[in-house]
């Protein structure tokens, strides 16, 4: 009986290793396809992201600040570079992308000469823009000097092998949702990010090792401890989900499923945790108590609309759940769009068809794979859906009281603008992980569909790869 265990146990490893490599293989093919296929700045804010890799890779690691005003310090090339085609390439009516145009940026000059450039964002915590930062650097320090262009591209390609790697990892590690996740890391949105000088390069990539890690570690039978590098996985890829983007730290509440016994001990137990909170205390409340010192002076201005708007609402905040109702409602479709991949500046659809399709493979490939864990058990689940609740309505909370009011000027109203469907990627697998049910195995189509599951999701994510190919350069190249 050990015996046939053990070879079962080969197998599914065998099975891992392939289906990772694949992965690896295939995001970075279509990554680097993206990167040179897209034109500068048609990722979701990445003006910002470029402003803050210029800035640290100067050595300006947090925010400037001149007369009063944050912002970053960068060459006159970039900001040139910046200005010349940030929203150059947007809506339908721009102009279209050539190699002509992208070898005259690759061939520019840069300047040495520095200029401020205003920008409030330069205050974004600085954690996910250090490593393609450092390389620029070291880059420099050997004689490589680049220009804003090639800084741009030379950024992009970090973020993607720092996404593909990370992810390889996960899928080899993970304890649950292997295939889903292979899904999910190659869907057009995921790839269009981690392609990208965006956050969401980590936020989704450190996400998706953070599940991996705590799935494994809770599956693994009662005798097993903690190791070295459990612990080194999960404290790193809590620093980079809770120093990206803070609205994401409830994830971490499904550390808490973790039995004390696994760690040992309970001097070990608490140890452990103090190294994980201990790092993503430190690398948070740094960047925070130094950028609130350098911009202490820095004249806010906030709108009329916004401060009569949380007025209202702070007078009478049973409201609240009237808001995320009908936001869930009305924006839902479109968040559900937006997961899966609008891609430009959110100006380049998928046919709706073509989506529907990918939710039905997906969601049937992660019911089969929920349906065989055994040993989750309810507390997993409730942290891991209430990580996940927390979340939704924090976010739904700060668009509403912030951000819906500054760009609608609606005072008062039902509806909180701003999040977008891209937002949920990094936390789908806590959603799925929270429906595991053993008895939807008794199912037996969800036996034949598990047969040919591995298969199909690899040609899913094969075929949905070439489509956001051939979307990228028919949008801005034909």
């Amino acid at each position: 009986m050990s015996q046939e265990l053990l070879t079962n146990e080969n197998r599914q490893g065998g099975s891992a290793q392939k289906l990772a490599n694949l992965f690896l293989c295939l995001a970075l093919l279509v990554g680097f396809l993206l990167i040179f296929l897209e034109p500068p700045f048609v990722c979701p804010d990445e003006n910002a992201h470029f402003m803050n890799i210029c800035r640290i890779s100067h050595g300006g690691l947090f925010a400037d600040v001149n007369d009063g005003v944050s912002g970053s310090y960068m060459t006159v090339e970039e900001f040139v570079f910046l200005r010349d085609y940030g929203g150059r390439y947007n809506g339908a009516e721009a102009e279209r992308f050539d190699w002509k145009t992208s070898s005259a940026l690759s061939s520019i000059e840069p300047s040495e000469e520095m200029i401020f450039v205003p920008s409030h964002l330069s205050e974004i915590n600085p954690t996910s823009y250090v490593l393609p930062a450092v390389l620029i650097m070291i880059l420099r320090f050997f004689g490589i000097v680049l220009n804003g262009y090639n800084t741009l591209l030379i950024a992009k390609l970090f973020n993607l092998v720092f996404y593909a790697l990370v992810i390889r990892l996960a899928i080899l590690k993970t304890g649950a949702l292997r295939n889903t996740m292979f899904l999910l890391a190659l869907m057009p949105m995921s790839i269009f990010q981690g392609a990208s000088t965006s956050y969401d390069a980590y936020l989704i990539s450190c996400s998706f090792l953070l599940f991996a890690y705590v799935t494994k570690i809770l599956l693994e039978s009662d005798d097993y401890r903690i190791t070295r590098g459990d612990l080194i996985a999960v404290a790193f890829s809590s620093v980079f989900i809770v120093n990206c983007k803070i609205a994401y730290a409830p994830l971490l509440l499904i550390l808490l499923a973790i039995p004390i016994k696994k760690f040992g001990s309970l001097n070990r137990y608490f140890a452990c945790i103090g190294i994980v909170v201990g790092a993503v205390g430190l690398c948070y409340l740094i960047p925070t108590i130094v950028n609130g010192i350098n911009t202490k002076d820095v004249v806010r201005v906030v709108k009329d609309e916004v401060i009569q708007h949380q007025e209202l609402f702070y007078a009478d905040v049973t409201v609240f759940p009237n808001v995320v109702i009908s936001t869930i409602k009305h924006f839902g479709p479109y968040w559900m769009e937006s997961f899966f991949g609008i891609l430009g500046w959110l100006d380049t659809r998928f046919p709706l068809a073509f989506v529907l399709l990918f939710f039905l493979i997906s969601t049937l490939s992660a019911i089969t794979e929920v349906s065989e864990l055994k040993g989750i058990r309810w507390n997993t689940r409730l942290l891991s859906a209430g990580g996940v609740l927390i979340f939704l309505l924090g976010s739904i909370y700060v668009m509403y009281v912030t951000w819906t009011p500054d760009l609608t000027g609606i005072v008062g109203g039902v509806l909180a603008y701003g999040c977008q469907g891209r937002y949920f990627i990094p936390v789908a697998l806590f959603v799925v992980l929270a429906f595991a049910n053993p008895l939807m195995k008794k199912i037996k189509v969800f036996e034949k569909i598990a047969f040919v599951r591995e298969q199909t999701v690899c040609m899913t994510a094969i075929v949905y790869l070439a489509a956001t190919v051939l979307l990228i350069t028919v949008r801005y190249w034909c």
